[in-house]
């Protein structure tokens, strides 16, 4: 079986909130080359596979995230909003993986606090990074965190205790 691999990235800063369109917030220039730095990094690292699945929550600020990590990337694969992960908690995720996955490779989740902490937080058990990890969870999962997980199981097999983490880049 062909080894899995989950990124999860926080969207990168985004503008404060000053009225009720919290979609529509967008990056700061700060935001914008955080974005570009997570994607530079995850490029480097040599994990990510020739198929990638990149989903973000439909907020301005994840889609933009994303759409520049894409571009570090190389990646041709279209960045595919989520409306589930807006809000979801991690049961939502796992759920999500389930049943979209399907036979794909590698799935990059760009989404949004407290979500992205939770659900690292459930899969962080596996591996040496854990005391890191777990230093950077307590901080609250930076904007533009990066975590990529292996797992050798499907994604319609997938469970957060069958991962290890293979990388962490905080920005």
């Amino acid at each position: 079986m062909t080894a899995r691999l989950l990124l999860l990235v926080r969207h990168a800063q985004a503008v404060p909130a000053f009225d009720d369109n919290d979609r529509g917030r967008v990056l700061t220039a700060h935001g914008r080359d955080q974005a570009r730095a997570a994607g530079i990094a995850i490029a480097a690292s040599g994990l990510v596979p020739a198929t990638l699945a990149i989903w973000c929550s439909p907020a301005a600020r994840t889609v933009e995230t994303a759409d520049l990590i894409a571009q570090e990337l190389g990646e041709v694969t279209p960045v595919r909003p989520v409306e589930r992960l807006y809000d979801a908690a991690p049961e939502g995720i796992v759920e999500l993986l389930k049943n979209e996955g399907k036979d794909t490779e590698a799935i990059m989740i760009v989404g949004h606090n407290p979500t992205m902490a939770e659900f690292c937080h459930l899969m962080s058990g596996n591996s040496a990074y854990d005391s890191a990890h777990d230093a950077i969870l307590l901080r609250g999962y930076p904007p533009a965190t990066v975590t990529a997980f292996r797992t050798n199981t499907t994604w319609a097999d997938f469970t957060p205790e069958q991962v290890e983490t293979v990388f962490l880049k905080v920005s």
